[in-house]
């Protein structure tokens, strides 16, 4: 999950199925833990404003949630 990268997938044969999935989506909800945050992979299954929301954990960093929601996500900020 990057902001100027998007919403990118390692596996080439699950990024079939996401990218199918976020498709037929009318809303399109992404959950990704902090680690994920800042990460592009090799395949790309959506552009950032493509996504309405992405659930992460509290460890997210705070600069790339704002970029995030500037960007247009609503980004949740899960709390254990």
């Amino acid at each position: 999950v990057d902001v100027d990268g998007g919403f990118t997938e390692y596996e080439f044969d699950d990024a079939e199925t996401k990218k199918a999935a976020l498709k037929s989506a009318r809303r399109k909800v992404v959950v990704a833990d902090s680690s994920k945050l800042g990460a592009v992979s090799f395949v790309r299954l959506s552009r950032t404003s493509d996504i309405d929301i992405l659930i992460t954990d509290s460890g997210a960093p705070l600069d790339t949630v704002d970029a995030l929601r500037a960007a247009g996500v609503d980004v949740i900020v899960a709390r254990e």
